[in-house]
């Protein structure tokens, strides 16, 4: 009885041996962060789905120096707000998703979740950008492209897009697309002219004629039901244009100007 009593004052000294231990290293850690300075900056860039990227390291690291708090290195780690340089992160086109932390040994570290366009523009100057998940303008990125849709036509200019109502509309269009797994791997453009869309697909020379978005669900579905029911047995060249724009009937034109409804 008197062995058993030993041992578990024995466990009970253990034990409150390392409570203190651990508490000890605790305030430590904290005391020492408190008067810790940025050492480094590491930046860690996750890769869009396609594996693009649109943004670098050095890009994140002169944007945080940008801001109001200046250059970061060899700044007090506690005067640091996390959640603020968090925000002004974002601010960037190319950024879904900053979070930033700190670790005992001086180094900020900042994790970039990038923003992936579902569409490029293509405006006849040239002067391409993206439509953005969010149905956000997105200028071009100089790093590096995604491969997208491109939307051709009467288009509006990139600071036109900014308050121009196409792009809202075109947003719910190419937001379908990009939802489909079976329209996100086929579909290459979009050709939008006197108020009707043009689908072009990559397989095939057929011409996909959506005409206005009205009744877009449908449409797309029966097109699907086309690419599952008649392409297996006629192939993708069967027709030059495959129109959708009336009922629920599919029309293809084949070259010889013959329309067959399917």
């Amino acid at each position: 009885m008197k062995q058993k009593l030993q041992s578990t004052r024995l466990w009970r000294r253990t034990l409150v041996g390392l409570l203190v231990a651990a508490f000890t290293l605790a305030a430590y850690a904290g005391i020492t962060r408190l008067g810790s300075r940025i050492v480094d900056v590491v930046v860690d860039i996750q890769p869009t789905p396609t594996g693009s990227f649109l943004i670098e390291s050095s890009d994140i690291e002169k944007r945080l120096d940008a801001g109001v708090h200046g250059a970061l290195i060899g700044q007090s780690i506690d005067k640091l707000e996390l959640s603020e340089l968090e925000d002004f992160v974002r601010e960037d086109p190319f950024v879904d998703d900053a979070n930033i932390y700190t670790g005992f040994d001086g180094v900020l570290n900042v994790r970039i979740t990038q923003r992936e366009p579902i569409l490029r523009i293509h405006h006849r100057t040239g002067s391409d950008y993206y439509l953005g998940p969010n149905g956000d303008i997105l200028p071009l990125s100089k790093h590096d492209n995604v491969r997208v849709p491109v939307l051709t036509g009467d288009v509006p200019s990139f600071k036109e897009a900014i308050a121009d109502s196409l792009t809202l509309e075109v947003f719910v269009l190419a937001k379908a697309l990009y939802d489909d797994e079976l329209f996100s791997a086929l579909i290459e453009q979009i050709d939008f002219r006197r108020g009707e869309y043009i689908l072009v697909p990559k397989l095939g020379s057929s011409d996909i004629s959506l005409g206005d978005l009205t009744d877009l669900d449908k449409k797309l579905y029966k097109y699907k039901a086309y690419i599952q029911g008649v392409v297996p047995e006629m192939g993708w060249d069967a027709y030059k244009n495959i129109d959708l724009r009336y009922g629920d009937q599919v029309i293809g034109t084949a070259d010889s100007k013959r329309r067959t409804r399917a």
